[in-house]
Order: C-alpha cells, then structure tokens, then sequence
C-alpha cells in the first residue's frame, strides 16, 4: 500500500513537472514576439480590476505599487517573461483604478420630486419624433430631496424644445438615480454613463427659460455639429416621405 502511495506521489510530481516544463517552453518560444502580448497583458488587468465586486483597500494599490517597484527594478527582469507578464498586468490594474479616480463624480442616491435647476446644455440629441436627450452641466439645484448635485446629468425632453449646445437654460425636472444591471452580470448601462461624469438621469418638463449662451469654443462646435446632424437627419427624413408618397401615388 506505501508503495502504491509513493508511486502515485512519484508520478503527480512527474505530471506538474511536465506542465511547467511546457510552460517554460512556451514562454520561451513567445521571447522575442512578447511586445505583440503586452496589450492582452493590460487587458487582463484592467478586466481584473472591474471583476472584483468591490472596491478594494488601499493597502491593496500600495502593495501592487511596492510589486511594479520590485519588478521594474529586479536584476532578472529582462530575462523572465513572467515578471514582465505580470508586471503588465498590475499597470492595467492600475490603470483602471487611475481613471475610475479622474471620472469620478457626484450621483444621486435617490429618486427627487420636482426641482429647479440651472445648466449648460452639452449636448442635444433628436431620438424620435416627440423625443429628445440632452446632456446638460449642472451649475444650480434646488427643490424637493436634493442632497446631492450632480455635476452633469442625462436628462429626457420634448424634441420641439429646439435646444442646442452652448444654451444656458433653467427649467424643472426630477432627477434620478443611475440605473443598475437589470439582471446580474449583465451590461450595467449606469455605469458606463458614471464615466461620462454623468451622476443622475431625469427628464426637464414645462418652460424651459433660455438664459444666455456659454462662449466656450468646444460648445460652439458641438453646436456646428448638431446643426449638421439635423440637417442631415432632415434631409434623409424628406428622401424618405417623398419616396412613401411616390409609392403611395403608384398603388
């Protein structure tokens, strides 16, 4: 039985020494095409780090600083390929949470009643016939559960409101919160607007008072090119009615 047992343990270690020595091989046969793997290295980092459920430690950044000092640093770092994989991988870690920290913005919390805010229209996008998005910088707030101001928000409006970027507006709204995945692990459409700098979505109803107009330059060509993307969206939309009336006059 002792026998049978070390035999056993003699050809485990046979086994895993065999998947190392395949694996060093590998390695070796990537030496000099390495620069070809580096970006799935950085990718495998920056999946790893939006794969934890929650935020980590601090302690847990400073370790992987002192790690990417160790590695950079070490005598066998040019001659171990481990090293740089691993050394890629901890920079894509880092890399996310560096612009997880430049994105980060105040969200609301909770659905609001009905507020008055004040803002700069960013963005002014046709969606449907009756409807329109527009993304707007929130420079005031005030108004029934407000305990947090967004810096900018997603918000629904009537497409006959005609706004167009660089607007200084005031207006109701109600504002909510971002949304979560709708079932678990899937697309967490809140999240992607969080690293826009979007901090709560919401509609604007009522009048909307046009109060001046930014002068910054960026918003003046998003002006020119929202003139452009109407111009076309008309142009297509009468291509479109005139061909249903000719096939109309036709039947």
């Amino acid at each position: 039985m002792t026998d049978r047992v070390q035999d056993f343990a003699v050809a485990d270690g046979e086994k895993r020494a065999g998947w190392l020595d395949r694996a060093r091989a590998a390695l070796a046969v990537q030496q000099g095409s390495f620069f070809l793997w580096s970006p799935l290295c950085l990718i495998a980092g920056i999946w790893g780090y939006f794969a934890l459920p929650r935020e980590p430690p601090p302690v847990a950044f400073a370790l992987v600083a002192v790690i990417l000092v160790l590695l950079a640093f070490g005598v066998h770092f040019k001659q171990s390929v481990a090293a740089k994989i691993l050394l890629l991988v901890l920079v894509g870690f880092s890399l996310a949470k560096i612009r997880t920290e430049w994105v980060s913005a105040p969200t609301i919390r909770a659905p609001t009643g009905e507020v008055m805010l004040s803002g700069v229209v960013e963005n002014f996008e046709i969606r449907g016939p009756k409807r329109a998005v527009a993304i707007l910088r929130i420079l005031a707030l005030e108004g029934q559960g407000v305990t947090r101001m967004p810096t900018r928000a997603r918000l629904s409006v009537t497409s006959a409101s005609g706004l167009r970027a660089g607007q200084m507006i005031k207006a109701k709204a109600q504002l909510f919160p971002l949304s979560a995945p709708a079932l678990p692990d899937g697309y967490d459409y809140g999240r992607s607007l969080w690293f826009e700098g979007i901090g709560a979505t919401g509609r604007l109803y009522g009048d909307i008072l046009i109060e001046g107009t930014d002068p910054s330059w960026l918003l003046r060509c998003e002006a020119m090119l929202q003139d452009l993307r109407d111009a076309i969206g008309g142009r297509i939309g009468d291509d479109h009615r005139r061909k249903g009336h000719h096939s109309a006059r036709r039947e």
